[in-house]
């Protein structure tokens, strides 16, 4: 993909293209992997980071603040997780 100048409102919008769709939103390594280092260079120069550029679209941030993985949170979350996938468990594993 040739090199392309971005405004700040483009970068935005390209970005949110390359989300709709994803289960994971596309961050440095998946931009690259696109062959669009512009947008990422443009994503950085207007946002600083990812988490700016997720506020700005009202992406709500998926990372936990720091400190948040204390023993007992740790513990609650590998519950909450079993529960929300119980049919994981049940499943006979595949051998190859």
């Amino acid at each position: 993909m040739p090199k392309q100048k971005w405004t700040k409102d483009e970068a935005l919008e390209a970005y949110k293209k390359l989300c709709k769709g994803r289960k994971v939103r596309p961050i440095k390594d998946i931009i690259v992997q696109m062959d669009n280092g512009s947008l990422l260079w443009a994503l950085r120069k207007y946002f600083k980071n990812f988490s700016t550029v997720h506020r700005e679209l009202g992406i709500p941030n998926s990372r936990k603040p720091h400190h948040y993985w204390t023993k007992e949170n740790t513990v609650t979350e590998v519950r909450k997780f079993l529960q929300e996938n119980q049919n994981l468990l049940k499943q006979k594993p595949r051998i190859s």
